[in-house]
């Protein structure tokens, strides 16, 4: 890839937080301040479905994996499941104490993990159809010591992976959603983690602008008693891109969605901030 960009898909009235592809390929789905989300095809860049029914912002969405549901999770203390081919409302789940920022689907679909400012890593057990009703919670776990960041799912489901603003990156087995490792303290917010597609590595983005890969052990998800520790002295080796992303300089003037300097992700933005 070049970086450059492509198409533009404009829709939304404020600030974008989440942006998913299908699991097909057919549509991009996307969900922001604006308190709702959308599906996209990517060919026509019209809207395909709207989704509302949240009360605050929307921080983050998820596709089950057959692309049949998508699960949002809100600034309004809810994590809501939706019918993608009709954009219904099929479930809210009100168990949070507060706002909800990132969720994510297991891989063979029966789970939907959310968490959020309270700390807490929740488990949905999702049903057939995942109507009202059919989805208990499972799970209710104190997981870090700040608001969470993001959650991810090892691509075989063994091992969910945390982060939060604790700068702390925890890793759960998945049968009982039990802590079996944690990472050496971040510099800097985690906002970004991904396990890599054998499930043998996780990819961490700060928000310092630094990106790491740590090692993965699959044995973690059948740790039985323990914790595995890894502390200060362990250091993930430092990864180089091979691409050097492109430089954008900022123009003026840019205070508004309409003026704003377009660039390319990921890429550098160069200017020099005003104060009043």
């Amino acid at each position: 890839a070049d970086w450059s960009r492509g198409h533009v898909i404009r829709g939304h009235r404020d600030a974008l937080y989440s942006a998913q592809v299908s699991p097909d390929g057919k549509a991009i789905a996307t969900a922001g301040y604006d308190r709702e989300a959308t599906t996209w095809s990517p060919v026509t860049l019209e809207t395909v479905k709207s989704f509302r029914g949240h009360n605050d912002a929307i921080y983050s969405l998820a596709y089950s994996p057959d692309g049949k549901l998508l699960a949002t999770a809100s600034g309004d203390r809810t994590v809501k499941l939706w019918d993608v081919a009709t954009g219904q409302r099929l479930d809210t789940f009100s168990q949070p104490a507060k706002d909800q920022t990132t969720v994510a689907f297991s891989p063979d679909g029966r789970f939907v993990v959310a968490g959020g400012v309270d700390m807490r890593v929740r488990v949905w057990q999702i049903g057939e159809t995942g109507r009202e009703g059919t989805n208990p919670i499972l799970f209710a776990r104190f997981a870090h010591e700040g608001p969470i960041l993001k959650v991810a799912f090892s691509p075989d489901g063994d091992l969910l992976a945390s982060s939060s603003e604790d700068r702390r990156i925890k890793i759960w087995e998945t049968k009982t959603f039990t802590q079996v490792a944690v990472l050496e303290r971040q510099p800097d917010w985690a906002a970004a983690i991904a396990f890599s597609k054998d499930g043998r590595n996780l990819l961490v983005g700060r928000m310092n602008g630094e990106f790491r890969l740590y090692p993965v052990d699959p044995a973690w998800a059948n740790v039985s008693g323990g914790l595995h520790y890894l502390d200060e002295s362990f250091h993930a080796p430092e990864i180089s891109l091979s691409v050097s992303p492109p430089v954008t300089a900022e123009l003026e003037p840019n205070d508004s969605p309409a003026t704003a300097t377009p660039m390319a992700a990921p890429g550098i933005a160069k200017g020099v901030l005003k104060g009043k």
